[in-house]
């Protein structure tokens, strides 16, 4: 997981209205939403069965933009994933219902009020939000948690890290292609855990390999120097630092002060 820089402010998203004024999609829902949920008939059956639509907090607009900006990387385990799928835009604040615990039950109505929201918009990969996340939501002060009579998110103190709100390097570092949690208050930890970013095999393997062709080329720099059998290796492990990167939050903690000092050396020698 590594630092999303996402465009501000949201794209805009319009319709025609009939008339000559357009008006702004995302507005409407919400306030149909706060209407629905902040009624005075306070049946919470009925409340489940309200329908948030995907074809507005997804359109093509926002999907596009959120793609653009993660690079084509799940927000948090940083897979590329457009080969096998469309992936998920993803609600940070789940919108429907949350739960401060996995086996807790799920508790209504969710931050709807959020649902349509740009900040709490990021795109993920199926597995990390659909079999990991869901309507996972813990907070460090479950008692601060916003509701429909106080919205206020700002005084929530979410366990899971926001990759665009906050940079999360400085809670997580890779130990060879194994992510370890090195804040104090254990958010790096039980976002890693919460989101099985340390025990999905198949993520576990595909990052060894990351790993192993760096190193591997990394060795071969040190062997051959400005002699090196293909120079563009040094461009391509310079490269593999970038945001742009997948996995490139694990190459950084790994091999960053390496890279940056054969970038140093060599680079320009080869360019």
């Amino acid at each position: 997981m590594i630092k999303i820089n996402k465009t501000q402010p949201a794209p805009r998203y319009l319709i025609h209205t009939g008339t000559s004024r357009e008006e702004d999609k995302c507005y409407s829902e919400t306030q149909a939403a706060c209407i629905y949920f902040e009624s005075e008939n306070d049946d919470s059956n009925k409340k489940s069965e309200y329908k948030f639509d995907s074809n507005i907090y997804g359109n093509r607009i926002w999907r596009s933009q959120l793609l653009e900006d993660q690079h084509n990387k799940c927000c948090f385990c940083e897979s590329r994933f457009l080969h096998v799928s469309a992936g998920d835009v993803e609600h940070f604040r789940p919108k429907g219902g949350y739960k401060q615990s996995v086996s807790d039950s799920l508790q209504k109505p969710g931050y709807y009020w959020l649902a349509y929201e740009w900040d709490n918009l990021l795109i993920a990969c199926e597995n990390c939000n659909r079999i990991e996340k869901k309507n996972l939501f813990p907070l460090l002060n479950p008692e601060n948690r916003a509701t429909k009579e106080n919205k206020d998110i700002d005084a929530e103190r979410p366990i899971f890290i926001n990759p665009w709100k906050e940079d999360p390097e400085n809670f997580i570092e890779f130990h060879c292609e194994i992510p370890i949690g090195i804040d104090s208050e254990g958010r790096g930890t039980q976002t890693i855990e919460l989101l099985n970013l340390d025990k999905n095999k198949v993520l576990s393997e595909i990052r060894a390999e990351k790993l192993y062709i760096i190193s591997t080329i990394i060795e071969k720099i040190e062997k051959y120097g400005e002699n090196i059998p293909n120079p563009k290796d040094i461009e391509y492990i310079v490269k593999s630092l970038d945001e742009s990167s997948a996995y490139a939050g694990m190459i950084r903690s790994n091999f960053e002060d390496k890279i940056n000092e054969i970038q140093k050396k060599y680079l320009k020698s080869t360019t």
